[in-house]
């Protein structure tokens, strides 16, 4: 019984996981990006040369 328990777990927590992972790195991605174009500019410059940093 609780070998069968372990498995039915086991399988439910191989499903959510790659789900659980996703969304997490989603949702960090979200906190740590910068929401102004200006923002993400300036960090640019600071490492690179301003025609590198010349996107558009």
């Amino acid at each position: 019984m609780y070998q069968l328990l372990l498995a039915a777990m086991s399988s439910v927590l191989c499903r959510v996981h790659p789900i659980i992972v996703a969304g997490a790195l989603l949702v960090s991605a979200l906190f740590m990006a910068p929401e102004e174009p200006a923002q993400q500019a300036s960090i640019c410059q600071r490492l690179h040369s301003v025609d590198a940093c010349r996107v558009w």
